[in-house]
């Protein structure tokens, strides 16, 4: 269980200011990363672990946060495990291979003379997709 929070500057009527201890852009993964620290983020911590044990999350959970400002609107908040992929690197990964096939598709419906049996077409269709990861 985590400690309550102790009071902000204003009293005890006022939330825990974050405290940012590191803020990168672009991270090794070309978006922004911050380590920052309050009490609320190891609320959030614990019950991603939760979650994820329940299986309602393999790689990420997501929640959906109001803003109270009409201009900014609704947020999403996606928190993924480090060690994962994300959801914009398993799309890339989907979208090459997604091209691939569509390719291997096109020649094996169209044919030339070099494709004449089935084991030639299929060894063309392998070597269309090497080097295309496949997507778990």
């Amino acid at each position: 269980m985590t400690e309550p929070a102790s009071p902000g500057p204003g009293g005890p009527d006022q939330p825990k200011d974050v405290e940012i201890k590191r803020i990168e852009y672009p991270d090794e993964k070309g978006g922004l990363s911050m380590v920052a620290s309050h009490p609320g983020f190891a609320t959030l911590a614990i019950e991603c672990v939760r979650l994820f044990r329940e299986g309602h999350g393999v790689n990420y959970v997501e929640w959906t946060m109001q803003s109270g400002d009409p201009e900014f609107g609704t947020f999403s908040v996606v928190i993924q495990r480090r060690a994962g992929v994300t959801p914009a690197e398993k799309a890339t990964r989907l979208a090459k291979e997604n091209e691939a096939l569509r390719a291997a598709l096109y020649k094996l419906a169209n044919p030339d003379s070099s494709m004449h049996d089935v084991g030639g077409m299929t060894t063309f269709a392998r070597e269309a997709l090497e080097g295309v990861p496949p997507c778990a």
